[in-house]
């Protein structure tokens, strides 16, 4: 499967998926003190029109683990839990 690449998603799309990033890390990890921070980089997207550029970084890292057929998600980390994968936009 095929995920496009962060540059090619419009503002809105990246919005999108940050704020889903946000509400499924806090689903995933409700004890996390990382979900204070994650919360408060998303408060302002649509006012500033923009988008931190941490969200980047994650989407990359998650369409780069799902995509390898070597690496074992089940040990990877975090962002190994599937849910995550749905998050991506798909090439059509």
């Amino acid at each position: 499967m095929s995920f496009k690449v962060w540059n090619s998603l419009s503002l809105l799309e990246r919005q999108r998926f940050s704020t889903k990033f946000v509400q499924n890390y806090k689903k995933l990890y409700p004890g996390s003190k990382t979900n204070v921070s994650l919360n408060a980089m998303i408060v302002d997207m649509a006012t500033f029109r923009d988008v931190p550029a941490v969200f980047q970084v994650f989407y990359n890292d998650i369409s780069k683990l799902h995509m390898s057929e070597t690496l074992n998600r089940n040990t990877y980390g975090r962002f190994s839990h599937p849910s995550f994968v749905e998050l991506l936009y798909k090439e059509k």
